[in-house]
């Protein structure tokens, strides 16, 4: 759990921080349709977020970690695959569906209760919570190095992308992990 909430942030910083800089910079868009994409980006993630666990009210029989790794793996493949997205209209499509996938952040305290149980919750979300603050400054600063040497926001989102699979695949193997050595 403590390499994906730190790919987490490292990836999800990323994208909130630089997308609007990446537009201007990169994009050649206007300071306006900058902010314009970061707005986008949040209202998805809080329309995400509702979303999300109401879905899950709506089918109980579903498991929470199951639609959190989903919506982990899209907003990894979304995120790897920005760079192509050049036009304005594919770029608000992209930060829309993106946020949509961060809302997945809603059913967090429902994957931690299931991996760690009800005695540890606090104890386990202390320790967690720590690693998103390492990776909301880990993200940014590495952002903005590649940015210094590249000149290019572009591998900053390559970067985001990649940290958002590895800590998707480093959680999908722990989960079944413990799952099965919870099940046995």
């Amino acid at each position: 759990m403590i390499v994906n909430n730190m790919t987490m942030f490292i990836g999800m910083m990323l994208v909130f921080s630089l997308t609007p800089i990446r537009a201007t910079s990169d994009l050649g868009f206007s300071a306006d349709e900058g902010a314009l994409l970061v707005s986008v980006v949040g209202l998805s993630n809080l329309i995400g977020r509702f979303s999300w666990g109401a879905l899950l009210n709506l089918f109980p029989q579903y498991r929470p970690i199951v639609l959190f790794i989903a919506l982990r793996a899209l907003a990894s493949a979304l995120t790897l695959l920005s760079p192509l997205a050049v036009t304005f209209t594919l770029q608000i499509i992209y930060c829309g569906a993106v946020g949509l996938m961060f809302g997945s952040w809603s059913l967090y305290p429902l994957v931690v209760a299931d991996m760690f149980g009800d005695n540890t919750l606090n104890v386990a979300f202390g320790y967690l919570e720590v690693f998103d603050g390492i990776g909301c400054l880990i993200g940014p600063t590495f952002g903005g190095l590649i940015y210094d040497v590249t000149n290019s926001y572009h591998l900053s989102f390559v970067l985001a992308g990649s940290t958002l699979a590895f800590g998707t695949v480093i959680l999908a193997i722990g989960c079944r992990c413990f799952h099965f050595r919870k099940n046995t």
